[in-house]
């Protein structure tokens, strides 16, 4: 089962990308997955999918959030704002990068919760923005030609 070559991905970029809502589609032919950046609904881009004779679920991982954080300088401050963050109810996971000055949460915390952890730790944080993503599981992409 799976996606079996560019044929197939593209047909799922092609029915995904003309969903509404969607500004972005990356198909993953080994992850057998579709992530589509944009606002549409998730049914509408299941339906998409299995109009064009494929099975699509919303892949259920836990939520992320992207916080930007302002003031870290060197690994200490990294690691001292994962500390923090971790500690904050609902985490699973924390990966900062300094470079980027952004932390990923992944995990339920509450968005105004993990901005305040990292204030109090004495860094400037804010949830970055951007468009949503929604992962979609796509199999039964059979090739014959």
């Amino acid at each position: 089962e799976g996606m079996m070559c560019s044929h197939c991905t593209g047909k799922v970029e092609q029915v995904l990308s003309a969903v509404a809502g969607v500004k972005n589609v990356v198909v993953d032919l080994k992850a057998n997955t579709a992530v589509v950046t944009g606002s549409a609904d998730e049914a509408a881009l299941v339906a998409a999918v299995e109009g064009a004779g494929f099975r699509a679920r919303v892949a259920g991982g836990p939520p992320t959030t992207t916080l930007s954080v302002e003031g870290m300088m060197c690994s200490h401050c990294t690691g001292k704002v994962e500390q923090v963050l971790s500690a904050v109810a609902g985490v699973k996971n924390v990966v900062v990068d300094l470079k980027a000055n952004t932390a990923v949460v992944t995990g339920s915390a509450d968005e105004a919760a993990l901005v305040a952890a990292v204030e109090g730790a004495g860094f400037r944080a804010r949830v970055a923005g951007g468009p949503p993503t929604t992962t979609l599981s796509v199999e039964g992409m059979m090739c014959s030609h």
